[in-house]
């Protein structure tokens, strides 16, 4: 019901875009509803057609127009591909984040991660220890 009353208020050939995606590739309603807010900004900020933008950020690579999608997994994707349209600049830094992680060869007991959207430049250290012992030693050894 919250994707058909979000879908009754756009443009028609908005809304006729939209409904040939939802037919096509099976969503959840909140992925939908979040599909629905992500292209909605997009209309306002690029003044275009629906069509135009998923042409741009790739969804029509993903979803050809009236063919059912060839790829697994279309739904992650065509999020994927409307969100780093959405916000390129955090896609920039998240890119540059995984070079610096896959740089750094973190073992595979360790979990480093950033602040939402890079608000800060601190980063958080998790790991998975064996035992009390082991904990100590690597407190001890932490430089403040």
């Amino acid at each position: 019901l919250k994707t058909a009353i979000k879908v009754s208020g756009l443009d028609e050939n908005h809304r006729h875009t939209l409904l040939d995606l939802f037919n096509r590739v099976p969503f959840s309603s909140s992925h939908q509803v979040k599909i629905i807010e992500m292209t909605e900004e997009l209309i306002f900020r690029e003044k275009c057609s629906l069509e135009d933008i998923f042409q741009r950020c790739g969804v029509r690579e993903i979803l050809p127009r009236d063919k059912k999608p060839e790829i697994e997994k279309p739904q992650k994707r065509i999020i994927e591909c409307l969100f780093k349209y959405r916000n390129p600049e955090y896609s920039k830094a998240e890119k540059a984040w995984q070079e610096e992680l896959a740089e750094l060869q973190i073992p595979s007991n360790a979990r480093v991660s950033h602040f939402p959207f890079f608000e800060k430049d601190q980063v958080e250290l998790n790991l998975v220890l064996k035992n009390k012992n082991q904990l100590k030693t690597i407190l001890q050894n932490i430089e403040e």
